[in-house]
């Protein structure tokens, strides 16, 4: 039997289960020999390529941990070549003036309010070099704004008295900004908190002297914590801007407390209530002749008897007034006044501005064109209107009749008095009374033009519900070109 013959037979055995024949074995044997043999060399060539592989791989791994050891050094060489531009940076080489100066610009957008611990400006400065905390240590303007909030149910672990004895001592003798604010539930858990907020006003009071601008709040049960300012008589010399009045509610002074203010020689801008007119004004003895600006809310007894010593007044608001029930009542000449703005109150026929440049009613205007024939403003440039209700349809023509040709901005934003539960906001009655402002409005249009000839801003306030009503169209605005700038959703402007 030939090779071929043989090959082929196995081939044919290994198919089947069928026993080989006598002939057919030795062939069968001579093939299991032959694969044998080719298995040891297929073995031994895997043995040495396995061994080469682990060769390979532990020069890659060698590499490797060569490459991560490159790697390493290459960050540490990076972070030095920082370090070392970072010490000739521009920065770092800031004259200390500059620096301060840098810092006393920055400083009152990133400070928070009330905050005494070091990851907090201007406490942070100190921890970033030497050279920042002898430049922050040493200027005392940077430490100079201090800032005590006891709404905190725990005031005196939230202002301990420490940090505040040291923000003093770094202002050194630069003029102080203070920011007192005793808040509402002091008395909550009894009177325990009160004598650690008398520590924390006293540790102010004694620095009275430095005093520039003065902002003290209280509420309505914490006005017994304020007796340390009794101290502060005739201590004021610097004190030039003064806000203090109680949070919200009506609250009752010491009468000790309620002539602290009328000696200070220096101030010419006093608040006693709030930007909303939601603080009932205490009834203080103030220094009167030198007032520039005054904000309050007060009665009828304490406005006549203030207002015309204030000779120098040049910014006045004035929030409802309690008592006023006859709009005559009474003469008062503000001879120097430039900006006035009632709030909510209704104005009277005896108020006298010779000066005014600026005028912002805000509520009812139907008594005003009544009280501008009594009272003319030759030099009025800017009228406001805010939160006008139903009677501007009618009123509004016959106000502007009254108003001086030396007029330049005129602001009208009105609000409808609906009923809060109502879920049609574009109801019928609404619709009629936009249409019927809208109108007046434009017929006031020729007026705008020819009695205002150096008007050049006008801005019509609508309630959101009609931003994009329909019933306000172009004609309104026609105006030269030249002069003339549309605005259409401007609200309330602020109060000064």
């Amino acid at each position: 039997m030939s090779n071929v013959e043989d090959l082929s037979a196995v081939d044919e055995l290994l198919k089947t289960n069928d026993p080989p024949a006598e002939a057919q074995v030795p062939a069968v044997q001579k093939s299991l020999e032959t694969r044998l043999d080719r298995l040891a060399v297929f073995r031994a060539k895997k043995e040495a390529i396995h061994e080469e592989v682990i060769a390979l791989r532990s020069q890659l791994a060698d590499l490797e941990d060569e490459l991560k050891a490159l790697e390493k050094a290459i960050d540490s060489v990076e972070v030095d070549i920082l370090a070392h531009a970072s010490v000739l940076s521009v920065v770092r080489r800031i004259a200390p003036e500059i620096l301060g100066e840098i810092f006393r610009l920055t400083l009152p957008h990133t400070r928070r309010v009330g905050a005494r611990v070091a990851s907090v400006a201007p406490w942070l400065l100190c921890h970033v070099s030497r050279n920042w905390r002898a430049v922050a240590r040493g200027d005392a303007l940077l430490w100079s704004h201090i800032r005590v909030n006891t709404i905190s149910p725990i005031p005196d672990q939230a202002h301990p008295l420490c940090p505040l004895e040291t923000q003093i001592r770094l202002s050194a003798n630069a003029p102080l900004t203070i920011d007192f604010f005793v808040g509402p539930g002091v008395h909550r858990h009894g009177n325990r908190h009160v004598p650690h907020i008398r520590r924390l006003l006293d540790a102010i009071v004694r620095q009275s002297n430095r005093w520039e601008i003065a902002r003290l709040y209280w509420s309505a049960d914490s006005s017994d914590s304020l007796a340390s300012l009794a101290g502060i008589v005739a201590q004021l010399a610097q004190l030039r801007h003064l806000a203090f009045h109680p949070y919200l509610r009506t609250t009752e002074l010491p009468v000790a407390l309620l002539s602290i203010f009328a000696a200070a020689p220096a101030l010419r801008e006093v608040l006693l209530t709030d930007d909303g007119f939601c603080s009932p004004s205490p009834q203080l003895e103030l220094p009167w002749p030198q007032l520039t600006l005054l904000r309050l809310c007060s009665s009828q007894s304490y406005l006549f008897k203030s207002l015309p010593r204030a000779v120098n007044l040049m910014e006045c608001a004035i929030g409802p007034i309690q008592g006023i029930a006859d709009p005559c009542f009474d003469v008062l000449l503000l001879p120097s006044l430039r900006r006035l703005t009632l709030y909510r109150t209704e104005p009277w026929l005896g108020l006298k501005t010779p000066l005014l440049e600026y005028l912002h009613l805000e509520g009812p205007i139907d008594p005003i064109p009544q009280i501008l024939s009594s009272n003319p403003l030759p030099h009025l440039k800017s009228l406001k209107l805010t939160e006008i209700m139903s009677d501007a349809p009618t009123t509004l023509p016959i106000l502007l009749r009254h108003v001086p040709h030396t007029l330049t901005e005129l602001d009208v934003y009105f609000d409808y008095d609906r009923d809060d539960d109502l879920e049609d906001i574009s109801s019928d009655a609404e619709r009629g009374f936009i249409s019927a402002f809208v109108a007046a409005m434009k017929r006031s249009h020729t007026l705008c033009v020819t009695l205002f000839p150096r008007l050049t801003l006008l801005r019509i306030g609508l309630p959101y519900e009609f931003e994009y009503t329909d019933e306000l169209d172009g004609s309104l605005f026609e105006m030269v070109a030249s002069r003339w700038k549309r605005v259409t959703d401007s609200g309330p402007g602020e109060v000064p």
